[in-house]
């Protein structure tokens, strides 16, 4: 090996150490969502369904893009810093590939007419406070949604503990449907079992859609 390749090693290793510090948080996030954008490009399936975390998690998720792309401005200074010493030539085509990337996340998310984004939540006060705070996030982030599925309300029953429980959500069911006019709202019903495999989930998507074409 010759001191020149010597040296591109150490400056290539110090240039990533570097970016390495500017890493913003949700990155990984991102990568996993790069997968979910490998998978459109193969065309495999017809509909893809990400299944998000808590409120939280989603915002920081939904957030990622914008933040990555300004670390990705941060990671160019630094290229540009070493760029006259070194040739760090497979660094900027992986950066570029990412960029790429991110672009394509930021059309899936935001962008796309084939896009939905459901809000779901449970008829209970502290759901309903929640999803009051992510609408607000929503509309800041520009990301339009047009469903609100409640889950897990209770059958109609002679059963009084069901019927003083289904009493009480009919009051967050009335709150949210004053609150969001605009909204379809579809309510869920609460099953005797866990939504495990095809049939069960076949049973879980004929309520939801039964409901939405209502």
């Amino acid at each position: 090996k010759s001191v020149g390749e010597g040296a591109e090693v150490a400056f290539d290793r110090k240039a990533m150490e570097e970016m390495m510090d500017l890493s913003p948080s949700g990155l990984d996030e991102l990568m996993a969502l790069r997968k979910v954008v490998e998978l459109i490009k193969e065309g495999m399936y017809d509909f893809y369904v990400l299944d998000s975390a808590a409120s939280g998690h989603l915002l920081r998720f939904l957030e990622t893009p914008a933040i990555v792309r300004g670390w990705l401005k941060s990671i160019f200074k630094v290229l540009l810093k070493y760029g006259g010493v070194v040739r760090i030539s497979k660094i900027m085509a992986r950066l570029l590939d990412l960029s790429k990337d991110l672009k394509r996340v930021q059309e899936i998310l935001f962008e796309s007419k084939t896009t939905q984004f459901f809000m779901i939540s449970i008829a209970e006060e502290m759901g309903i406070r929640e999803m009051g705070d992510l609408a607000q996030s929503l509309e800041k982030l520009n990301l339009p949604y047009h469903y609100i599925i409640l889950n897990q309300i209770v059958p109609v029953s002679s059963c009084r503990f069901c019927r003083t429980k289904r009493e009480n959500q009919e009051k967050y069911i009335s709150r949210v449907r004053k609150e969001y006019p605009k909204k379809e709202i579809v309510l869920v019903p609460l099953f005797p079992h866990d939504t495990r495999g095809i049939e069960r989930l076949k049973k879980l998507s004929t309520s939801i859609f039964a409901r939405a074409q209502a």
